[in-house]
């Protein structure tokens, strides 16, 4: 092979490469856009919210951390407790029983199987002339 067919397999297969890429790509977008849309129309059925609805806190999370202005008075102090504020609880312990008995197995023969009676044929098959024997 000359370098210019070398040249045109590689242009080849880096076309090739973005192609196939790009496949993938769609792959994982239609699938992640997909989920998206089921959700929100799951939302819409269930929670009855729209699909622009979108929840936003009201508070601002910064101002609760900041300490009160100095024309705001200050919230009342609790009041003093005495004593001890928790309770303190023992930790549980391995139970022994007091009356250790020996353990005993008795042992017993099996019994054997039951087995039923041979079943009987009916009467109408029966030779009624010979007698049980067989000799007739």
């Amino acid at each position: 092979m000359k370098w210019y067919n070398r040249m045109g397999a590689v242009l080849v297969s880096i076309w090739l490469y973005l192609v196939f890429l790009m496949i993938v790509g769609f792959g994982y977008s239609y699938f992640w856009s997909a989920g998206t849309i089921i959700y929100l129309l799951m939302r819409r059925k269930v929670d009855d919210a729209e699909m622009d609805e979108v929840y936003l806190e009201e508070e601002d999370q910064e101002d609760l951390y900041q300490p009160p202005a100095a024309g705001t008075p200050a919230p009342p102090a609790a009041p003093a407790v005495t004593g001890p504020t928790r309770t303190m609880v023992e930790a549980p312990t391995l139970r022994v029983p007091t009356s250790a008995s020996p353990v005993t197995a008795t042992v017993t023969a099996p019994t054997p199987p039951v087995v039923p009676p041979a079943p009987t044929p009916p009467e109408s098959s029966r030779d009624e002339g010979n007698p049980p024997g067989g000799a007739a």
